[in-house]
């Protein structure tokens, strides 16, 4: 993936490719950091504001698991939501 955004973006490309991986893993408190005037600043805010917001989301999900007693919920669900930091 690095390889793409490298091709389209030079630098700022590059360390988008390397956030997005971060986001594959499961790391939704990966923020990109660019200057103002870096061409990729714009979608390095958007970016930042979609993984608030999943991160919010999956963290509140975690929240009723804890709080939902262990028989009720599958184990699946709890298995996927143990991917996300």
């Amino acid at each position: 993936m690095n390889k793409i955004f490298n091709n389209i973006g030079g630098r700022p490309g590059f360390k988008l490719g390397q956030y997005f991986q971060k986001l594959e893993k499961g790391d939704l408190t990966a923020r990109i950091q660019f200057r103002k005037f870096d061409e990729a600043h714009h979608l390095a805010q958007r970016f930042n504001e979609m993984s608030a917001a999943l991160d919010a989301t999956i963290t509140k999900m975690k929240r009723i698991v804890r709080q939902t007693p262990g028989e009720r919920l599958p184990e699946e669900l709890k298995n996927e939501l143990a991917r996300f930091k």
